[in-house]
């Protein structure tokens, strides 16, 4: 009997029902892991905003002679547990800078700062207002953007990405992609022929994105 799918959970009757339940469970596994992610990209994302907006605002001595960072840091370490010290705080914000279009609001208000320009529905509101944000389509998981947060080259960052989603990399392979050089190796093989940057995805069958890896995603949720 064919497949019906409920929220992305698989329901099937095959005659076996512990293979039907078997595979009830899992899919609705897989659900919640995907769900996770979304959520910590956009709630990296957001903090990422929230700190950028308060770094803006001063003169260069009260945005890093203060301990602004620092004390957050801490404050959230005593309330939350591990997973936000100075270290992540700002890799954070550098994520909101970065990745600034991957996160839209269902609001009709705006918050100033690097990267609003593409936070949909904007108008003038105080920073203090309270808006509501979400993913604006598909994405990688938080552990592949970290990793991608390593990468200084713009259109190597954006190909590794384009790269991972497109060929379901997981985060070993992404991560020895970019030590091993992969894009200066395929733009150097491309410079023989033609001046268009890499295009093509790695040759075999890439890794996909493992069962380990999204348990490991939910494992590291505070991170």
């Amino acid at each position: 009997m064919p497949e019906i799918m409920h929220d992305l959970i698989v329901y099937q009757q095959s005659g076996d029902l512990f293979q039907d339940a078997a595979k009830i469970i899992e899919s609705a596994q897989q659900v919640a892991y995907r769900a996770v992610d979304r959520v910590l990209v956009l709630r990296n994302w957001l903090l990422g905003k929230r700190i950028s907006e308060n770094e803006l605002k001063g003169d260069r001595q009260e945005r890093y002679g203060s301990g602004i960072v620092d004390d957050l840091a801490r404050r959230l370490t005593d309330q939350y547990g591990r997973g936000f010290d100075r270290r992540n705080l700002y890799r954070f914000v550098k994520f909101y800078q970065t990745y600034g279009n991957i996160v839209t609001s269902v609001s009709a208000q705006s918050l100033q700062g690097a990267g609003d320009e593409i936070v949909d529905s904007a108008s003038a509101q105080s920073l203090d207002a309270s808006c509501q944000f979400k993913i604006s389509g598909k994405i990688l998981t938080w552990t592949h953007y970290r990793i991608l947060l390593q990468v200084l080259n713009p259109d190597a960052r954006e190909w590794y990405e384009r790269e991972a989603f497109e060929q379901a990399w997981s985060v070993r392979t992404l991560q020895r992609n970019i030590d091993t050089q992969y894009y200066d190796r395929m733009l150097l093989a491309h410079s023989t022929t033609s001046d268009s940057k890499p295009q093509a995805s790695m040759s075999g069958t890439p890794v996909r994105c493992s069962t380990d890896l999204l348990l490991c995603q939910i494992k590291c949720f505070i991170l």
